[in-house]
């Protein structure tokens, strides 16, 4: 007599994947990870906008010491590698007065930044923050 219950004594129930699909895996990351990668150890990203942020905290500082100290600041960007950015501070009050001390930074010694290797300004020069 048939009761409608279907039992399978003699096969067991396997789960997993196959040896085909865990090649394909395996073939898959190992593509994602040679294209992707270089991008994670590409170390200029990180060094060009860590530059980019210190040119802007030194702008910020030199106004800062400008409105302080009631002097011109200059800043002066040099261009041939390595490319730098120089604080100056006039030694006398007044619009007029001419960057001719160095700034000293909050750490002590001439305020100078310079590029990481194979990061460069696009253009030199120089900036008076006046205090005015």
């Amino acid at each position: 007599m048939n009761t409608g219950n279907h039992s399978n004594h003699g096969a067991a129930i396997q789960r997993g994947f196959t040896l085909v699909e865990m090649i394909m895996v395996i073939v898959i990351a190992g593509i994602l990870a040679a294209v992707v990668a270089p991008r994670f150890f590409d170390n200029t990203v990180f060094q060009s906008r860590g530059f980019a942020d210190q040119v802007q905290a030194s702008l910020r500082y030199a106004q800062k010491v400008a409105i302080a100290q009631h002097r011109n600041v200059c800043v002066t960007f040099t261009l041939p590698a390595p490319s730098t950015i120089t604080l100056r501070i006039a030694s006398l009050n007044g619009a007029a007065s001419a960057c001719d001390t160095n700034l000293m930074a909050p750490t002590g010694g001439a305020y100078v930044i310079t590029a990481p290797a194979g990061i460069a300004l696009n253009n030199g020069g120089q900036i008076t923050v006046a205090w005015l």
